[in-house]
């Protein structure tokens, strides 16, 4: 049987080897004449020319054929008698036989509250969020279910197929992608990055942490997975997370820290941002000395240098002189598994729980096992060597890894962990646990030193007592770089009032509750006074503001520092918008390893010849769990 799919819907040029669409509107033009490849275009694209050619398609089919040779060539009563003789006839074949229970079921009508918008995000959440492949957009059990609404819903409702699918989820993925460039507008921000493979492929995870508008309230969004098609080193990293930026239009001033793991080329990407920040501050430098010696010069080519200066700027990302350099921090969890690993490998803990081990495997022993059954004694339980948690030793390390883990942790909640997993491993007193207490605090020292790390530690009223006067100046001095490159991108803030605010200062008094370790150390490091400080109203700098704050009413580390800053959010709106931006630096990249579990339901066995760009889109619907919303 023909298809007629060629003469209804498309002119074939021999010339030229093409077939164009005469439906309305549409311009398409496909290769050859191949009827299967003229249906798949028309299937896709066109819904009701569609429903047309299946029916030509039915008219010229055998059963019909047989059906118009019998009506032609036999008169009216015997062609009633053959079709009633061949009705009895399947009739009186199913005598005897159990019936199905379809054959008392009736087709029955059902109405449903669907929209076109209904069904379209439903079918963008079933790739994205359920990890279905596109492909089953064409499953015959699918298609049963789609295609009575999409006649329910009529002509307008668009066809649904993994063509226009593909369609939406590019849409969704780009209103995902403008509300979180709106919501970064001016903003100076945090970056995470870490990688993974999957599938013989290699991708970059990028998380943003910022809070959104005016308030405390941490929003962590995906800006990409990015597949990785060169080799990991530093430079490209950096060139992949500037296109990202790039993509978000962030720019690089607004790169306040990125947060990795130990591994040399993810360190060494901040390093090589902070070398472009100081090329363009001395190109910058050396352009406005030249414009300031040669101006008579100058004059002669304004024209040509005007567009060279201008193109140069393009380049350069609008930096500015005053630019802080982007801060590096290590992910803390990373670093406390890294420590943990140290503790095992030295060669005390080796012999100790190569001894453990072997006593335990002699208690699992048939004859020493069911000797402690006899005696009702628990059975010898074995560690598992690739696994430390096993190890009761070390569970003050597991529970501060679990604590690690969430999402909202400052770099001065990471403190109070560290310094909890410390103080708990000194109350153990074994030999791993004095093992592991070294090797934390020989890491500390690079974790600590981070001018970022002060700086955070000094806003937050819970734990400023523990910088020391060189520590506090570095905090000090962080901050007011901070609030003028905080001026500097504010492009409604002029530069005249740069330095100069009017605010009130008043403190909050400090609740005391539950005593445990951590908080009777913090006492014993408290110098602040009792009393909360106020002074009046006046005409004071950033850093008379900053020095104010030094040594404020403590607050109870167990209250929340984001709740503090919200009621002083008035009384102290310069340090407010400095506090924004530093709560907001992560200590982990947990949320990125996160990003990266979802990711194998995507890039699966089914889903592995994904195109990197609909791959990132997808990923970016499902991590960031907006847009889906009807």
């Amino acid at each position: 049987m023909k298809n007629p799919v060629l003469e209804m819907f498309f002119k074939y040029d021999k010339l030229t080897d093409l077939s164009k669409c005469d439906v309305e509107n549409c311009t398409a033009r496909l290769k050859g004449k191949h009827a299967s490849n003229l249906e798949k275009h028309v299937f896709a694209y066109h819904k009701t020319q569609y429903v047309k050619l299946q029916n030509a398609k039915s008219k010229n089919s055998p059963a019909e054929k047989v059906r118009n040779y019998l009506y032609l060539h036999f008169s009216p009563i015997h062609f009633y008698d053959f079709i009633l003789f061949t009705i009895f006839q399947r009739k009186t074949a199913n005598c005897g036989k159990q019936m199905l229970m379809t054959n008392f079921m009736k087709n029955q009508s059902i109405t449903i509250n669907m929209s076109e918008k209904i069904l379209l995000t439903a079918c963008v959440e079933l790739v994205t969020k359920n990890g279905r492949p596109l492909t089953m957009m064409k499953d015959f059990g699918f298609r049963n279910i789609i295609d009575p609404i999409l006649v329910g819903l009529g002509s307008q409702a668009n066809c649904i197929n993994e063509h226009n699918i593909k369609k939406h989820i590019s849409d969704t993925a780009s209103n995902i992608i403008s509300t979180i460039t709106r919501d970064m507008t001016n903003k100076l921000v945090s970056l995470k990055v870490d990688g993974v493979t999957r599938h013989n492929k290699s991708f970059l995870g990028i998380n943003v942490p910022y809070m959104f508008e005016n308030t405390m309230d941490l929003q962590i969004k995906t800006l990409a997975i990015f597949e990785l098609t060169q080799r990991h080193n530093a430079v490209y990293l950096k060139e992949t997370i500037l296109e990202v930026m790039n993509k978000y239009n962030l720019k690089k001033r607004q790169l306040f820290s990125i947060t990795s793991d130990n591994a040399p080329n993810m360190l060494k990407i901040t390093d090589l941002l902070n070398i472009i920040f100081k090329m363009i501050n001395y190109f910058l430098s050396f352009f406005a000395l030249e414009e300031t010696d040669t101006h008579t010069e100058l004059n002669l080519q304004t024209e040509n240098i005007d567009n060279d200066l201008i193109q140069f700027e393009d380049e350069i990302g609008n930096a500015v002189n005053s630019l802080p350099t982007t801060s590096k921090i290590r992910c803390a969890a990373l670093s406390l598994n890294l420590a943990l690993e140290e503790a095992l490998k030295t060669t005390s803990v080796q012999n100790v729980l190569a001894c453990a081990r072997a006593i335990v495997k002699k208690l699992r022993t048939p004859t020493f096992a069911s000797l402690l059954k006899r005696q009702h004694k628990k059975f010898a339980i074995r560690d598992i060597e690739t696994r430390w948690s096993s190890a009761d030793t070390l569970k003050p390390a597991k529970i501060g890894l679990v604590q690690l883990q969430k999402e909202d942790i400052t770099l001065s909640d990471f403190f109070a962990i560290w310094w909890n997993v410390i103080a708990k491993l000194k109350k153990n007193n074994s030999i791993l646990s004095r093992a592991l207490q070294n090797t934390m605090q020989q890491r500390q020292i690079l974790l600590f030193a981070n001018p970022t790390f002060a700086a955070v530690t000094y806003l937050d009223p819970r734990f400023q007592c523990i910088l020391d006067a060189d520590q506090k100046s570095t905090a000090k001095d962080h901050l007011v770089k901070t609030w003028n490159t905080i001026l500097e991108v504010e492009a409604s803030i002029q530069s005249s009032q740069c330095d100069i605010v009017e605010t009130p200062v008043q403190m909050d008094e400090n609740s005391v509750n539950d005593i445990d370790d951590l908080e009777v150390f913090l006492q014993t490091q408290n110098n602040s006074n009792i009393e909360p400080v106020t002074t009046s109203e006046g005409r004071r700098s950033i850093r008379i503001l900053i020095e104010e704050f030094d040594n404020v009413t403590r607050l109870q580390h167990n209250k929340c520092v984001h709740t503090f800053w919200m009621e002083n959010k008035l009384q102290r709106p310069e340090l407010f918008k400095l506090a924004q931006v530093l709560m907001a630096v992560p200590s982990t990249q947990v949320t990125v390893e996160r990003t990266f579990s979802g990711l194998k339901f995507i890039c699966s066995d089914l889903r592995s010849s994904l195109s990197s760009d609909l791959l990132n889109e997808i990923m970016i619907i499902r991590a960031n769990k907006m847009g889906m919303k009807i």
